[in-house]
């Protein structure tokens, strides 16, 4: 079975000083076919100039959406992004190197983890 291509999908609206370690800690996955794709919806600050100088990396792409609101910046990510999974994270999200694959700790999978937070822990 071919592996699936994964879209992260950062909708922001200014919230530069989160940004830059939500983008660098997807930078830093494992996965090998991911696009990272950052939606500005709107924002008045910093934003792309925190998103620029990582556009060096070919798997993150920046657009802007003009339209306020959380829905528009959403289908802009989707109609944007070329992955067979689409991955909304928030702006300030910050995902481990392997999250949730297990190699961490190699007795723990993607199971473990939901099932931990089932059981609130």
């Amino acid at each position: 079975m071919a592996e699936l291509s994964i879209s992260a999908i950062i909708c922001t609206h200014n919230r530069d000083q989160y940004l830059g370690a939500a983008i660098d800690s997807l930078l830093a996955q494992t996965l090998h076919d991911i696009e990272i794709i950052v939606v500005d919806n709107g924002s008045t600050d910093s934003t792309a100039e925190v998103v620029q100088p990582r556009l060096s990396d070919s798997r993150l792409r920046y657009v802007y959406e003009p339209t306020l609101g959380l829905s528009m910046a959403r289908n802009k990510g989707a109609n944007t992004a070329n992955g067979d999974i689409l991955a909304y994270l928030d702006d300030d999200a910050v995902e481990g190197r392997h999250h949730g694959d297990g190699r961490d700790d190699p007795g723990r999978g993607p199971g473990d983890v939901a099932e931990d937070e089932a059981e609130g822990r």
